[in-house]
């Protein structure tokens, strides 16, 4: 009778990732430990180890998380009052890493938080919320991940400029026209994403469970078959090219520059030095 509860209840959660691969990991193991705690159909000393692991993971999601949502949040808050300082809120450079931070700080609430009361407090929050949360916050993961990839290539463009055409940077890279393409880069990934608004929403699972997943199966096929490869393009592939190659270019303008102050004056030398010095600074956000 024990190791049919415990088939059922693999069963029960293999199916539902085919509706929700997001949904598996949770409720299989809160599923399994449950089916361990009441017989195991396995040796007592493999029940302890079981028993011992899902301690510790419990304890990892209880302690660590909400010390990263802490540490982030005071990070991103920290970071942003001061890049809005009157002497640093009129650079460009300083205005795309204000926007990450805010970026950051909706990602990490709007991921590590879901995950955080699902494993720990057992805890949907897309079920909870109805189907405008169901919607809400998988847009939101997709769309803030994507964003953040875009301004950090907004930034490293705006710094490859800086470097190689320090006089058309000038006027290229101003304030209102960075507006200009933050407000172009969120509107066209809006329009990408928009669908999800469409095909996410509560369904009735497995035994009557309540599930947020894709409707029906045209858009079930869409998102397993289509939506992957397209998010990889405008989340990584895309982005990490263009970061490649612009930060590539700049760490060999980089050193070109500091073999050839040699023959440089003072003043042009303590530019330089701060250029190289700033350049470094957002090469390494970049690569983080």
């Amino acid at each position: 009778m024990e190791s049919a509860h415990i088939i059922l209840t693999i069963y029960r959660n293999t199916t539902q990732i085919h509706r929700n691969t997001t949904q598996l990991p949770f409720s299989f193991s809160h599923d399994f430990t449950l089916s361990v705690n009441y017989g195991c159909a396995v040796s007592n000393d493999d029940c302890e180890k079981i028993r011992f692991y899902n301690d510790i993971k419990d304890t990892i999601w209880r302690v660590c998380h909400p010390l990263l949502l802490t540490i982030g949040t005071i990070g991103n808050i920290l970071s942003a009052i001061i890049l809005l300082r009157k002497r640093l809120r009129r650079l460009t450079t300083c205005m795309f890493l204000t926007t990450l931070a805010f970026l950051d700080l909706l990602n990490l609430w709007n991921g590590l938080l879901r995950h955080y009361l699902q494993w720990a407090h057992d805890i949907q929050i897309r079920i909870l919320g109805g189907n405008f949360v169901c919607k809400l916050q998988p847009f939101l993961a997709y769309f803030l991940g994507q964003e953040v990839a875009w301004i950090l290539v907004c930034l490293t463009i705006e710094r490859f400029l800086s470097v190689f055409f320090p006089y058309r940077a000038k006027r290229i890279c101003k304030q209102k026209y960075s507006r200009v393409l933050i407000c172009v880069v969120s509107i066209v990934l809006f329009g990408v994403n928009s669908h999800i608004f469409y095909g996410w929403k509560i369904t009735i699972g497995t035994y009557t469970d309540k599930i947020c997943s894709q409707g029906d199966t045209l858009y079930y096929d869409f998102w397993y078959s289509y939506w992957p490869w397209t998010d990889l393009v405008l989340n990584s592939s895309a982005p990490f090219l263009v970061l490649l190659s612009c930060n590539s270019l700049i760490i060999v303008k980089t050193i070109y520059s500091k073999y050839s102050q040699k023959n440089t004056t003072s003043g042009q030398h303590q530019r330089r030095t701060k250029m190289a010095t700033m350049t470094m600074i957002l090469l390494m956000v970049s690569i983080i």
